[in-house]
């Protein structure tokens, strides 16, 4: 009897800390990004009525020295574009990768995952 108890508080405890949550974070002169630029949170409300929101997030980075964000997938099985680099204002400024236009994610500093989509899956 007491092996059980032991394991159902263990599994409480597990349960109460899997679900994150995210700290407010300061990036484009605001507090909490994700509330208070529309575009991004048009987008986290976009991603949450995906059919799979558990497979994405989004980094907050320095570079540059501007902040940029970056709409990242885990999916298994999705065919994914390459993710789009996006500053302050919504405009996308290129995308992550080594080819002509992209933007190499080691030249990124302060990287800080700042939403994470519900029951999330990855391993990030």
């Amino acid at each position: 009897m007491k092996s059980c108890g032991l394991l159902f508080a263990f599994s409480l405890l597990c349960m109460t800390s899997c679900h994150e949550r995210m700290e407010p974070s300061f990036a484009c002169s605001v507090s909490d990004p994700i509330e208070n630029i529309g575009w991004l949170s048009e987008r986290v409300q976009e991603l949450e009525a995906n059919l799979f929101p558990s497979y994405f997030y989004i980094i907050k980075a320095s570079y540059l020295s501007k902040t940029v964000f970056v709409i990242l997938s885990c999916c298994p099985s999705c065919s994914s574009p390459k993710p789009s680099v996006i500053n302050c204002e919504g405009e996308t400024i290129g995308h992550l990768g080594i080819d002509e236009g992209g933007i190499d994610y080691s030249r990124f500093k302060d990287v800080e995952v700042i939403w994470k989509g519900k029951k999330f899956a990855c391993i990030i």
